[in-house]
């Protein structure tokens, strides 16, 4: 039960500002870097990448104090993260400052109820990554049980309770003024930051045409990433016929196997064919480095990593059209329909048979990384967090607004039934 005076909607409609914009402690909602399916992959590394951002900001000033707030039932957190903050709160969601922000890194991820009482908070100022919400796209996969539907919508009510949302692409946050009505003035898009382990070295030049060796499609465990597409069209290709094909991902064997069946069945080599699992950097950099093109043929994507690696690999890239991808490949002859092989083995026999198309599309590509660096990432988060926090509109005093009325919700039987209970539930609504 929120008191009207402490709801999201009337602090911001009440016209007060708030009295400072540097905040004394951040709060930092950990669980992410915490769950093993997360710590390490596209969610840790965009958290590490803006936590440096926070640490790094010139505050003119005394730094704020970071917080770190764990789940003490989750795994402790690696150095690499702990070294972000000054201390560690094992399960305390209390905001002990009145002037204080609080971050979530991934805010669909792990129960929103544990951090309810900082969430509810009017004196904290809320800011969440966002991501996408791809779920709402494939719900016969992601959403296909009533725990799977119930976890996505309590996460999904919650996101009404924060004030910044830093999303990763124009298009996740439109999904998410259109889907959560949220209202686009709390959301900005900061991008993904390139990790410097994959940027070129100082001096480094892209490989010519000639020294490129394969084709790199860009793959995953989930299905969504439809590596399919880009084999059905290297099968079908003539010029592509002696080019080998990486497919990166970590697909386990019954995978793979799949893969090299129906490959074989539409006329693929399967010589050809190779899977690299568990790849360094500066492995992943030499893939880039030596593909004549990367394909990334998913179905959704909030972002794409996989674009601006191969970028600052000064590798041309060809993407399905979807999602965030005509953001960062605007060309519609760089794209293809995700269910399109035969456009895409067009696309690809063009960049593999033409050195002159070839080139071309390798300088237009290369610039595209450097609007991707973690400093870039980093001030265009903090630029739209600063700039939010200064809006931020607060209520002074405990009134309500003349017209205010609480919202008030009755949980009644799922599904209703005859019974004492209904009855009960019929003489309250009256």
């Amino acid at each position: 039960k929120i008191p009207t005076r402490y709801h999201p909607a009337t602090l911001r409609k009440m016209n007060i500002m708030t009295t400072s914009t540097i905040p004394n402690i951040i709060y930092v909602d950990v669980r992410a870097l915490q769950d093993p399916d997360y710590r390490f992959r596209g969610v840790g590394q965009h958290s590490a990448s803006l936590l440096t951002a926070l640490r790094q900001y010139d505050w003119q000033g005394e730094r704020p104090k970071m917080v770190a707030i764990t789940d003490p039932s989750m795994d402790p957190l690696y150095p690499e993260h702990s070294r972000f903050f000054d201390t560690v709160q094992a399960g305390n969601w209390r905001a002990t400052s009145k002037n204080c922000w609080f971050l979530s890194l991934s805010p669909m991820t792990h129960d929103p109820l544990t951090a309810s009482t900082i969430l509810m908070d009017p004196d904290v100022f809320k800011i969440t990554l966002f991501y996408d919400l791809i779920q709402l796209q494939f719900p016969n996969r992601y959403l296909h049980t009533t725990s799977l539907r119930t976890t996505f919508l309590n996460a999904f009510t919650w996101l009404e309770y924060y004030d910044a949302f830093a999303s990763i692409s124009h298009d996740s946050g439109k999904d998410l003024c259109k889907y959560r009505n949220i209202d686009a003035s709390r959301v900005y898009v900061s991008g993904v930051a390139v990790r410097r382990s994959l940027e070129p070295t100082d001096g480094e030049v892209a490989l010519t045409r000639s020294e490129r060796k394969h084709i790199l499609v860009a793959g995953g465990g989930d299905p969504r990433k439809n590596p399919e597409c880009a084999l059905l069209a290297h099968a079908q290709s003539k010029e592509c016929r002696d080019v080998p094909i990486y497919v990166f991902g970590n697909y386990p064997p019954a995978y793979k196997d799949n893969f090299r069946k129906e490959f074989a069945e539409k006329g693929g080599d399967n010589k050809l064919l190779f899977f690299p699992q568990h790849l360094a950097d500066s492995d992943l950099r030499q893939l880039y480095r030596q593909a004549i093109v990367t394909i990334v043929p998913s179905r959704a994507e909030g972002f794409s990593i996989p674009i601006v690696e191969s970028s600052a690999a000064g590798t041309p890239v060809v993407v399905s059209a979807v999602g965030a991808h005509p953001e960062l490949i605007p060309d519609k002859s760089l794209q293809f329909g995700p269910d399109d092989p035969a456009n895409l083995a067009a696309i690809m026999g063009k960049l593999v048979s033409n050195a002159a198309e070839w080139e071309r599309r390798r300088d237009e590509i290369i610039p595209l990384w450097k609007n991707y660096t973690m400093e870039d990432v980093g001030r265009r988060f903090m630029e739209g967090v600063i700039s939010l926090q200064k809006k931020r509109k607060q209520i002074a005093s405990p009134a309500v607004t003349k017209k205010a009325k609480p919202q008030i919700a009755v949980l009644t039987p799922l599904p209703p039934s005859e019974s004492g209970v209904a009855d009960y539930s019929y003489a309250t609504l009256a």
